[in-house]
């Protein structure tokens, strides 16, 4: 069977949001532990139950809505898109701190030695 252009299949559609749910998993990981909360921290934050998190956290949780993306984007205090957009953290990585002093030490490096 052929596609249409633009209208994805059932398992193309399956498989991205798998990957979704993969990158909402991480991400809520990773900012959770940045902070330093525990699940249960982070639970009470948003009002929901540490299983909830758990299944969050792992990427088994089928069905999240919007609503809970917001949740959880309000307790971390970041935008939405932020928990969605998995090039979000290399981005911050490159523009930050790190880059500039490797760019010092790149420079101190070109220098002839006196």
């Amino acid at each position: 069977m052929l596609e249409r252009e633009g209208v994805k299949s059932p398992r193309a559609r399956t498989s991205s949001r798998q990957a979704l749910r993969h990158v909402l998993a991480a991400r809520i990981r990773s900012y959770r532990l940045r902070r330093r909360w525990s699940v249960d921290t982070l639970a009470e934050r948003c009002n929901l139950s540490g299983d909830l998190v758990v299944e969050l956290e792992r990427g088994t949780r089928t069905k999240v809505r919007l609503g809970l993306v917001e949740r959880l984007a309000r307790a971390f205090e970041v935008d939405i898109v932020d928990l969605l957009n998995p090039d979000d953290e290399g981005r911050r990585r490159r523009s930050g701190h790190e880059d500039r002093t490797k760019a010092l030490g790149d420079r101190a490096q070109k220098r002839p030695a006196p």
